[in-house]
């Protein structure tokens, strides 16, 4: 009895001094673990993580390093990283990272390594793997079994990250227990790609698969399983039924803790022999989770049979080594005699065998994001409409063309500011249409004729009305201001736009084109859309064209306050003129600053395009709706528009102001001259507001008399008077001394008197 007790004293003493020579080493060292994914992905990286713990616990080490989501490109900087640190152990979990590894460990002798393969271990360097062949061949067993259209799928990273031979694996499991099966691949291109292994996933399962294995280190497969209410299988050694539930048909689970125990000993000095694990059923690595209660006994006993007769015979001899399957596809290398491989040709295995089907590697479609139907219809719908309404507008002006209201506009011009309307609605519509090469040029190209057919030929048209009463010209001579001599003007303004857009266009300047885009605003991952884009000397051009649109709309203004005095509405268009450009500068100010922040395709069609209707829109309006108001009031014939006395305030300010008469007098060359008293805006005025008691200021005057009498005349005589000069058919106007138009009449009336006179 004393012995017994002074036996059991001497191995509990033993333990005590054990234990705590360990916790006296194990404070000194520093182990860092390497996973190539997150921790926390229910997968393969949390079954190193859980070995990782379990090996602190039971070794009693306290500083354990997780570097996690590290690739096999970042490893070596990182290895040297650990060991300035003062790592003294390293484990790297994955397959990629073994080359990096051994590398290391030949540069830090002093450090030691343990890393994924089977390869020749050293002084300093272990390794593990473990028996994925049995896996898939169990996972194939079980999906055979539980198929019902006999297609099981397969997705893998593939190479160069790993070959296929997995999958060959779960091709000969699922025959041996169904014959009629087949296998169907997928590759992804890595280990972790939750998007691509999705998207194979779901391509398989629409193929009529129902029921997918994967090589993969998250969840990504299973969840997609699930999601479609089949058999999920679990094959990144994570117990997925604790998750998952009864939706999970099979899972094999990894048990690091033994290896990174025996790794830890070998760091903290309780042993110097490095070694090379073998994980498999019989060694506990590798274990079958439990079954859900779906899944019938016979199955379950099937299946439990299988990796038993599996365990009881060689593992060179296992089926996924040796079968049938190996002659047809790799009969030069087969052992002499068999149908078997090694296992070291079976770890270089990429071909498929005779009832696989390898798809190649799967990509996430690319989605092209296109402009919303509702702007692109709102947009198309709207410029057509207006572009319709537009043409009707050229009808209306060729119509009434020999109206007074019309005529005084010259309609040849109004015909060319709709062209420019009509020009900008169809850049508007080329705007929001798919982009191309070719609509990307078109759209600028539309947008910039069409305002400068547009403005040009509203401010061109309107210089000559500046021109005709220009009040510095004193002379009485009659100026010839034709179309044909205006519209070189406007045809220059255009050329001189077109020559900036052809820079614009040319590859070698503004290199406008269509390109395929993955950085706009609120694009999601896997999204693209096509854009125009031009060069740096493509702005520049840019720039130019609104500096010469900017000098244009000046232009404008300038003709604008110098006509303000022009008392007859037919001629006098500044309101007009400062009305469309302040729609102009408006839209333009709100423009610049919506498109200052970042913008989606959309809102960016969206303003410009609304922006560039309402300009156009708005500028007709204000142009022509007076002008048909007039005809609606007084009649196409009628020139009762002309006898109104609707004097500027300039001109009202200044005939109430003058206080002294001043002499007026002309000459004739041929046929003589008159002469006055009569003030300029008094006689401007008072001829027209009341003819009848209109006198000149000199009692012996015949001249002026018949000047009064002429301006008191018929309204018809004075409008066809006036229409001698202002007709657009005759395509020329007379210049008076004055800015006062109707001084003109005077003028006007006095030269239909001296008929020779030029």
């Amino acid at each position: 009895m004393n012995k017994f007790i002074y036996l059991i004293y001497i191995i509990l003493l033993s333990i005590f001094c054990f234990t705590g020579s360990v916790k006296s080493v194990n404070n000194n060292v520093k182990i860092a673990v390497v996973a190539s994914g997150v921790v926390d992905d229910f997968g393969f990286n949390y079954m190193i993580n859980e070995g990782m713990i379990n090996m602190g616990r039971i070794l009693n080490i306290s500083k354990i390093q997780l570097v996690q989501n590290i690739t096999a490109l970042q490893l070596p900087a990182l290895i040297d990283d650990l060991v300035a640190q003062g790592c003294d152990g390293i484990i790297t979990s994955s397959f990629d990272m073994t080359d990096a590894t051994v590398n290391a460990s030949i540069k830090y002798p002093h450090v030691q390594f343990l890393t994924r393969g089977s390869l020749k271990n050293t002084n300093n360097l272990s390794f593990i793997t473990y028996n994925i062949g049995i896996c898939q061949y169990i996972i194939g067993y079980f999906a055979g079994l539980v198929t019902k259209t006999n297609k099981i799928g397969y997705i893998a990273p593939g190479l160069p990250l790993i070959p296929n031979y997995n999958a060959n694996a779960l091709f000969v499991g699922a025959r041996m227990s169904n014959p009629n099966t087949t296998v169907h691949t997928y590759n992804v291109n890595d280990w972790i790609t939750p998007d691509r292994s999705t998207g194979a996933a779901n391509v398989l399962y629409d193929m009529g698969i129902d029921i997918i294995s994967d090589n993969e280190n998250d969840q990504s497969v299973l969840k997609v399983s699930v999601k479609r209410g089949v058999y999920g299988l679990g094959t990144n050694g994570f117990p997925q039924g604790q998750i998952f539930g009864q939706s999970v048909g099979l899972s094999f689970v990894t048990n690091w803790t033994s290896t990174f125990v025996k790794f830890g000993k070998i760091v903290t000095g309780a042993t110097n022999v490095t070694f090379k694990d073998y994980g498999d059923f019989n060694t506990t690595f590798l274990q079958l989770s439990d079954f859900p209660f779906s899944v019938s006994e016979t199955i379950r006993q099937k299946v439990r049979d299988e990796i038993t007769r599996l365990m009881k015979i060689p593992r060179a001899s296992h089926p996924y080594y040796c079968n049938d399957f190996n002659l047809q596809t790799y009969p030069n290398d087969t052992k002499p005699g068999t149908n078997c491989i090694t296992s070291g040709f079976w770890f270089t295995v990429n071909k498929p065998y005779e009832g696989m089907y390898d798809y190649g590697y799967y990509n996430v479609p690319l989605t092209e994001i296109f402009l919303e139907d509702s702007v692109f219809y709102g947009v198309l719908i709207t410029s057509c409409i207006f572009i319709f309404l537009s043409v009707i507008l050229i009808g209306l002006v060729w119509y009434f063309k020999d109206s007074h209201s019309i005529r005084s506009a010259s309609p040849l011009f109004c015909w060319v500011l709709i062209l420019g309307g009509i020009i900008t609605y169809i850049g508007c519509i080329v705007y929001v249409i798919p982009v191309k090469d070719s609509s990307c040029a078109a759209r600028y190209w539309l947008l910039v004729v069409g305002y400068a057919l547009l403005i040009g030929s509203l401010v061109v048209k309107n210089f000559r009305i500046y021109l005709i009463f220009e009040s510095t010209n004193k002379s009485l001579k009659v100026i010839r201001i034709t179309n044909t001599h205006l519209m070189p003007w406007v045809g220059g303004l255009v050329a001189v736009f077109s020559i900036l857009m052809v820079l614009f266009t040319v590859s070698s300047v503004g290199n406008i084109s269509a390109i395929t885009s993955f950085d706009e605003p609120n694009l999601l991952k896997y999204q693209y859309t096509v854009v125009c884009k031009n060069s740096e000397a493509g702005n520049i051009v840019l720039y130019t064209v609104l500096a010469v649109f900017g000098v244009m709309l000046i232009c404008g203004i300038f003709v604008s306050w110098k006509i303000r005095t022009v008392d007859i509405d037919e001629f006098n268009e500044s309101k007009p003129i400062a009305n469309t450009l302040y729609a102009v500068l408006l839209s333009a100010f709100i423009v610049a600053v919506l498109l200052v922040s970042p913008q989606t395709k959309n809102s960016e069609s969206t303003i410009i395009c609304a922006a560039a209707i309402f300009i156009t829109t708005a500028s007709l309006l204000i142009l022509f709706v007076p002008k048909f108001w007039r005809i609606h009031i007084y009649g196409a014939a009628s020139s009762e528009m002309f006898t109104r006395n609707n004097m500027s305030a300039i001109a009202s300010s200044r005939n109430s102001n003058k206080n002294s008469s001043k002499q007026y007098s002309g000459t004739s060359s041929r046929g003589g001259g008159f002469s006055g008293s009569l003030d300029e805006e008094e006689m401007a005025s008072k001829s027209v507001a009341n003819p009848q008691q209109h006198s000149p200021n000199t009692s012996n005057s015949n001249l002026n008399n018949n000047n009064n009498n002429q301006i008191a005349g018929n309204p018809e005589e004075q409008h066809s008077s006036i229409h001698a000069q202002f007709d657009s058919d005759e395509d020329h106007i007379n210049q008076s001394t004055h800015k006062r138009q109707k001084e003109l009449f005077v003028l006007i009336t006095y030269k239909q008197q001296t008929p020779h006179h030029t």
